[in-house]
């Protein structure tokens, strides 16, 4: 959806509710929100080990589109500190979800890195 919007400016606030999703999916990545989760260091039956086993899985999950956010950075910006890109991707995606309210319009510049990483993200998670 968030691609789609990088190639359609013009529509891109219809999607608002997807974009503010996809705001609130690289926040919880910037804060480390989405990585509190920890194994119970106790087993004491048949339950509690298909609960940890699940929590293992969920965690290498975690781990892996925690690993593709910060490949898919240091692709859209090979230069830059990856907090900036985060920081610009934010901005490029409350600019396109409220383009009323963002004053000026996106750079080509900030689109292309925009639409570099999300590309980059998607590839990377298909790939896992």
């Amino acid at each position: 959806m968030t691609l789609g919007c990088l190639g359609n400016l013009e529509r891109a606030s219809e999607y608002e509710v997807a974009l503010d999703n996809t705001y609130q999916f690289l926040e919880a990545y910037r804060t480390n929100t989405l990585f509190g989760l920890e194994p119970p260091t106790e087993i004491t039956d048949e339950r509690s080990v298909e609960q940890l086993t699940r929590r293992r899985n969920l965690q290498r999950h975690i781990r892996d589109v925690r690993q593709a956010i910060s490949d898919a950075l240091s692709t859209a910006f090979p230069q830059g500190n990856p907090q900036h890109g985060l920081e610009e991707l934010e901005h490029v995606l409350r600019s396109m979800a409220y383009p009323d309210e963002a004053g000026e319009q996106l750079s080509r510049d900030e689109v292309r890195r925009a639409t570099v990483f999300f590309q980059e993200l998607l590839r990377l998670l298909e790939a896992r």
